[in-house]
């Protein structure tokens, strides 16, 4: 029952954070100076909403029931769109509070990595759903007051 509320609790954070980076990116767009930014927003945008929707609908179940593709390789999609947004705006992650969006990243993967070791049964224990909602719950926390910062700052730059 626990975890059916922190499931909840964390689209409500997802969609707030995808609703904050669409009206940032919204009040950038027309801002010639702020291209990089602008683009940044945008892709973030694109990755929590990506994670809203998964979330919400546990699309990551559907490819491993109905198409037999397994979790790990759905999980690597986060990673590598992480990795690209990253490598695209460094500039734009220095400005801001990245501490914030490190350790949502980690609290998410260590979620992630309890879900895989679970479902390979390699871990073991009663508290282990629990743990793993708690993790991606503090995560998407954090993730929203990150970028809640961060687009207050882009558009106070602005």
């Amino acid at each position: 029952m626990a975890e059916i509320l922190f499931v909840k609790i964390r689209v409500l954070f997802w969609t707030a954070s995808v609703s904050i980076l669409f009206f940032s990116y919204l009040i950038t767009k027309g801002n010639s100076t702020s291209q990089e930014i602008n683009r940044f927003l945008f892709y973030s945008f694109l990755l929590s909403f990506l994670i809203l929707i998964d979330d919400y609908f546990y699309i990551h179940h559907f490819f491993r029931i109905v198409l037999h593709i397994k979790n790990t390789f759905f999980y690597l999609i986060y990673p590598a769109i992480t990795i690209f947004i990253v490598k695209s705006f460094y500039k734009q992650i220095k400005e801001t509070k990245f501490l914030n969006i490190i350790a949502a990243y980690g609290l998410l993967g260590l979620g992630v990595m309890i879900d895989l070791l679970s479902d390979g049964r390699i871990l073991k224990y009663a508290f282990l759903p629990v743990t793993e909602e708690v993790c991606k719950l503090l995560g998407s926390l954090i993730w929203l007051i990150y970028f809640y910062d961060s687009c207050s700052y882009f558009i106070k730059k602005k």
